[in-house]
């Protein structure tokens, strides 16, 4: 297909859209996606579970007032006895706009947003849907993959296919999953000792000092794992089993604890607002999450999406188109190697963008 022009505006090609035209050709666009700011923080979270949402956009009377995402109230959650303590009630009866990102932090593209400079902020910030912006008032929502089949110059204005566009597997064609965790770590598995053994190795090394900050044990509280996610800013965590790994065990994949499944901000989400009438405490994080353990709540490896270091790239192009994934954990066995994110594989479409708007 020809090339799309990185130039084009968002406005340009709204009316093409198909992903989300059902909701946006609609009079619902405001009502599934906005909130005013007097709404209760329970109510909000309510909708974002009920309603499949990542994020709400926050409004007032002159317009967007900012949004809240599952990683608002998920930072929310773990501080919310100083919500309580500080507001005397309960937490949840506080204006959303406690909470929010305001209007000046919030990320979002306007109707004079270029493609190129969509798919930029798709890199930085790793969303699956953006809000369009235009002056100061929601104009639409755009679901990524739409950007980027038409950075591929495919077309918009068909159903939509559950695989990538051609273009953008052939980047990486004849690639492998570990090639990419390579290079995004700046190591060079490819001219390394030689051979798939020798490079996972290179590669659990890396990993071995890194896996901290992306895993969590399957017996820590599921308050442990929620303060851990707010700490280090991340959607999801991988659980991982309880035993620890000698301190003089060679760093390999063998070596690296199993994986027993997946937590995220939907789950803290469901598990918020499913357990809020089962406490009088605030609803949040109450008692239960100091003593409940954190697999109890999380996705099994079984039901876990990934991929493994073999996998061709094109494989996992696809998967992240065909189950809309913004991370994709790379896993051998039950051992995990890696996690893959969409800016990942974005990186070289952008590059040829930015030469193209030049």
């Amino acid at each position: 297909p020809k090339p799309f022009p990185a130039m084009v505006k968002i406005v340009e090609i709204l009316p093409s859209l198909h992903r989300l035209r059902p909701v946006l050709s609609s009079s619902h666009l405001q009502q599934r996606y906005c909130v005013p700011t007097s709404t209760s923080i329970g109510a909000a979270a309510d909708k974002l579970y009920e309603q499949r949402l990542t994020f709400l956009v926050v409004t007032r009377d002159d317009g967007v007032a900012g949004m809240l995402t599952e990683r608002d109230y998920l930072r929310f959650a773990v501080h919310a006895d100083a919500y309580a303590f500080l507001a005397g009630s309960d937490p949840r009866e506080q204006p959303v706009s406690k909470i929010m990102t305001t209007r000046a932090e919030m990320t979002n593209l306007e109707t004079s947003t270029t493609v190129v400079q969509a798919l930029k902020t798709i890199q930085h910030k790793i969303w699956r849907h953006l809000p369009v912006i235009e002056q100061n008032r929601l104009r639409s929502i755009v679901d990524i993959r739409d950007l980027i089949l038409l950075a591929d110059g495919g077309r918009t204005d068909v159903p939509p296919t559950r695989n990538a566009p051609d273009a953008l597997r052939s980047v990486w064609h004849g690639k492998k999953a570990y090639d990419v965790l390579g290079a995004k770590r700046q190591l060079s598995l490819a001219s390394s000792l030689g051979g798939e053994q020798e490079q996972k190795r290179t590669l659990a090394s890396y990993l071995a000092s890194a896996a901290g900050r992306h895993t969590v044990r399957g017996r820590a509280s599921i308050e442990h794992a929620a303060r851990q996610m707010s700490r280090e800013r991340l959607t999801f965590l991988i659980v991982i089993d309880g035993k620890e790994v000698p301190s003089s065990a060679a760093p390999t994949a063998d070596a690296s604890p199993l994986v027993l499944g997946l937590v995220n901000e939907r789950d803290f989400l469901r598990y918020s607002v499913t357990q809020k009438d089962a406490s009088t405490a605030s609803g949040m994080l109450h008692s239960s999450a100091a003593a409940t353990e954190v697999q109890t709540i999380m996705t099994p490896l079984s039901e876990v999406v990934h991929v493994s270091l073999a996998d061709s790239v094109s494989k996992c192009v696809d998967t992240f188109f065909e189950r809309n994934l913004r991370h994709l954990p790379v896993i051998d066995g039950a051992h995990l190697s890696g996690i893959l994110s969409l800016r990942d594989i974005l990186r070289p479409i952008i590059d040829a963008l930015e030469e193209e708007g030049h």
